[in-house]
């Protein structure tokens, strides 16, 4: 089954594709955000392809028929070329360039050192993050909020009312930051994450922070409903801008929501489905190394005591036994 969505915006023309092979429409509703998204630029009749990396009802998607159902994804790697401030690592740039297309999937599903045949989306997100704080850097000099630790373009409440804001300067930004861009950011790049929010804070203090935590944004030189060139903040608290910020900074202290949810069977399942591999095969607990604790998993599921996971098969013979376990073992003895 595949879903097409045409619309025609004058100058672009815009495709929606998504192909499926699940039942089960009324219990699933998937958002045009996750869709692939073909961008037909009629100005210079190039093409571009980029998809939305919010994979999470992606991957619960996977459990939405037990017929052996799949879902197939796209990713191309659009680095922001056109842009001078897009001078950090390459990655699949997605539609809007909004932080949280790059980090709520994070706040559930642990994608550490795991890829599947298109990408490592751990990576992905750092390479985004460390991209849109580059790009707020290069224009602190046009909009007086931005800095090297007052970045975070993400969506948000703005002057005019709630907006989309993100990174690469072919979409929207007035110079409003929201706190929740830096503090969903905390568990992908704690060095630069933490220093913004302690920026943020201690500059800014009752004016931004409240009883609930961050207020939801701020800006220091745009107010569209005094004229602009004014100072503008919100003073509303939005439970979704608040929630990434505390599930990224406890994924960042002690991995509690990251190791509670991948426990579920329906979860691992999925991971499986969609064909997500360590980086390094035998990394069983995915803390990017072979240590004697993945061999002890290892044994685990040679006895029976833990559940099969094709990942622990370091021999290739299509079994996990105790000979598996001592590979690994002997791996992370530097063997």
């Amino acid at each position: 089954m595949r879903i097409k969505i045409e619309e025609d915006y004058g100058k672009e023309y815009w495709i929606y594709e998504l192909p499926l092979n699940w039942t089960g429409w009324n219990e699933l509703d998937i958002p045009v955000s996750s869709f692939r998204v073909w961008e037909l630029t009629m100005q210079d009749g190039v093409l571009d392809k980029t998809k939305v990396n919010r994979f999470t009802v992606a991957i619960l998607g996977t459990n939405a028929s037990t017929s052996g159902s799949a879902i197939y994804m796209d990713d191309f790697k659009l680095p922001c070329s056109t842009s001078n401030s897009c001078d950090g690592e390459n990655f699949i740039y997605c539609w809007t360039g909004s932080l949280f297309t790059y980090q709520y999937s994070h706040c559930w599903i642990d994608f550490r050192c795991k890829h599947d045949d298109y990408a490592n989306y751990w990576q992905n997100s750092i390479n985004a993050v460390r991209e849109n704080r580059l790009f707020c850097i290069d224009n602190s000099d046009v909009y007086a909020t931005y800095g090297e630790n007052c970045w975070g373009l993400t969506a948000c409440d703005g002057p005019g009312g709630y907006t989309g804001y993100g990174g690469c300067p072919c979409y929207w930004h007035d110079g409003t930051i929201p706190p929740t861009g830096a503090g969903g950011s905390v568990a992908l790049a704690p060095d630069i994450a933490i220093p913004a929010l302690r920026y943020m804070y201690e500059t800014y203090g009752g004016k931004i922070w409240g009883e609930y935590g961050f207020k939801d944004a701020f800006n220091l030189d745009t107010n569209v409903s005094l004229g602009g060139c004014q100072t503008w903040r919100t003073d509303e608290y939005i439970g979704i801008d608040e929630g990434a910020i505390m599930l990224m900074i406890e994924n960042y202290r002690s991995g509690i929501v990251w190791r509670e949810f991948m426990q579920n069977p329906y979860v691992r399942h999925a991971m499986d489905e969609a064909g997500f591999v360590p980086t390094i095969r035998g990394d069983l607990n995915c803390d990017c190394a072979l240590t004697p604790a993945d061999a002890a998993i290892a044994l685990e599921i040679a006895t029976g005591s833990r559940s099969f996971d094709d990942a622990a098969d370091v021999s290739g013979d299509g079994k996990i036994t105790s000979l598996d376990a001592l590979i690994i073992l002997q791996a992370a003895a530097g063997r």
